[in-house]
């Protein structure tokens, strides 16, 4: 209504016929409004690359991240220093990744070892990457065992928060996370599907409040 009204113009972004679609999960855009989708990768695609690229215009420049195929999913871009990274998350492998936005490995991490919450085989699925303004990032475990872990620009860890439950502070299925920028300091918050809710947090994983008017399963 209003000033929000959209069109829904099927097949905008439509890839070349050797790249099947999957589930379409993660999008980023860059300083120049390239598009950058993360997929699943059909099963019958022959190419396996699950990260495509188009212009401003939804025509197709490039794909690359084979080593992402089934478990593309999460994906943000951001700007350090002069230069633009991507941070993917990879459910099939359960891994963070961070690359260049032509898919050079700029670093990988998999189970958190260094997490005191986590037991060694409890399971690790991260699903999303929320970017702080300080160049911290946060990882939700979404499919896997909820925390939520902080990570300096670096990658060296500094704290988890979170966990499983229903409690104000815990989580169910953390499955999308971002920073909220917009008031006079930021904050986290977390889609926390499995409780149809949104839950905000403090930079440092305290617990601020819920939101859950028209709330099913936020992802």
């Amino acid at each position: 209504t209003g000033s929000h009204k959209y069109e829904w113009v099927p097949d905008w972004l439509t890839p070349p016929s050797d790249l099947l679609w999957g589930d379409t999960q993660g999008v980023a855009i860059d300083s120049k409004n390239n598009i950058y989708i993360s997929h699943t990768v059909h099963p019958q695609s022959k190419s396996k690359d699950a990260i495509a690229v188009f212009d401003g215009k939804g025509n197709f420049l490039r794909s690359f991240g084979s080593r992402f195929n089934g478990g593309g999913h999460g994906l943000d871009l951001r700007k350090e220093g002069n230069t633009e990274y991507l941070y993917h998350c990879d459910t099939a492998h359960r891994e963070v990744v961070k690359t260049d936005l032509f898919g050079k490995l700029i670093w990988e991490k998999g189970f958190p070892k260094e997490v005191d919450s986590y037991k060694p085989n409890d399971p690790y699925i991260p699903t999303n990457v929320a970017l702080a303004p300080n160049g911290d990032f946060y990882v939700t475990d979404g499919y896997g065992s909820d925390w939520i872990c902080r990570y300096d620009i670096k990658g060296n860890f500094i704290q988890a928060f979170g966990g499983k439950g229903k409690d104000p502070g815990k989580v169910l299925q953390a499955h999308g996370i971002w920073v909220d920028t917009r008031g006079s300091e930021p904050f986290v918050v977390v889609a926390d599907r499995a409780n149809s809710r949104l839950q905000y947090f403090t930079m440092d994983g305290k617990h601020i409040k819920f939101v859950t008017e028209g709330m099913r399963q936020p992802c």
